[in-house]
């Protein structure tokens, strides 16, 4: 295996969606304002969207590689590990090069974000370098957040409010602040793909010294954070549907959506790797499928 091919499984493709995903609702919130207000849609709204994606897709890359090395030479990612490969872990992929692959994914997000300010106004610059800085300093720096019981909270943040209303801002030139309700929905599921996370990493966390909040909970609580971040997005789309008054269509959405959770995410939240691991690639997929009817539902 060579070095690209390491960078790829050390980037974690499938968690890109997490951050994708956000930035479609946060793109529909932005472009229902061009409808409400009879502003043209043009050439330059849907190059916005696709920098918008641009700078999550480096950030969260950038953030996959700080945390495959940091975590390889604190010694939380070692043989017993019970999750997905770790290229730098298991010695695929030279920790010099991996520093180096995330030094400039972080430089090229805020790069684009200077850029985009030529835009949109300095706000912009303060939001890629406070994202930039996030995406390193959660397993990075002398207190990583990660270890300080901090993951859901850094997830709930930066892949609802942040995604959502920076990628609305970028096709509306507006902070709508209303919204800021809205992104949270998008951001509790980030959270519940964090707290499994941790579910599962749970006594190795313990061993090594790390504190998250599974390590904090028993494992029955842990169980049942996943659920309560989860029931928390489904009554922001809900409470969405109300205001604006499509509360039959939302409801009806939102009956199919906790089907599809009781089939296929809360069978396997219970404190075993094998389960956790489908847990987790289950809710990354329901995260999409959230948005996306998320953003149908915003653009009626």
């Amino acid at each position: 295996m060579n070095n690209l091919q390491a960078l790829v499984i050390g980037v974690r493709p499938p968690t890109l969606l997490l951050g994708i995903s956000p930035v479609l609702l946060g793109s529909a919130l932005g472009l229902k304002w061009h409808l409400e207000t009879g502003k043209d849609l043009g050439l330059l709204n849907g190059l916005m969207f696709f920098a918008a994606l641009l700078v999550v897709v480096l950030l969260q890359s950038a953030a996959n590689l700080v945390n495959d090395v940091k975590d390889a030479e604190s010694g939380v990612d070692n043989e017993g590990r019970v999750g997905p490969l770790r290229v730098v872990q298991a010695g695929l992929l030279n920790k010099n090069v991996a520093k180096q692959a995330y030094k400039a994914m972080l430089f090229a997000g805020v790069a684009i974000g200077f850029i985009l300010a030529t835009y949109g106004g300095l706000e912009l610059i303060g939001l890629a370098l406070a994202s930039a800085l996030a995406a390193y300093l959660y397993t990075g720096g002398p207190k990583p957040l990660s270890h300080l019981g901090l993951g859901e909270v850094v997830a709930l943040l930066f892949f609802g409010p942040v995604a959502v209303l920076g990628s609305a801002y970028l096709q509306s030139l507006t902070w709508q602040w209303s919204d800021f309700v809205w992104s949270m929905g998008p951001g509790f599921l980030a959270a519940a793909v964090m707290a499994i996370n941790n579910l599962r990493d749970r006594r190795g966390d313990k061993q090594v010294g790390k504190f998250t909040l599974a390590v904090a909970l028993s494992d029955r609580q842990g169980e049942l954070l996943p659920m309560f971040f989860i029931s928390m997005s489904m009554l922001v789309f809900i409470a969405y549907a109300v205001v604006q008054d499509i509360w039959i269509l939302g409801l009806a959405t939102s009956i199919l959506m906790i089907k599809i959770l009781d089939l296929l995410i809360r069978p396997l939240l219970f404190p075993k790797a094998d389960l956790l691991n489908k847990a987790l690639k289950s809710t990354s997929m329901f995260v999409v499928l959230y948005c996306i009817l998320y953003s149908i539902l915003v653009l009626l």
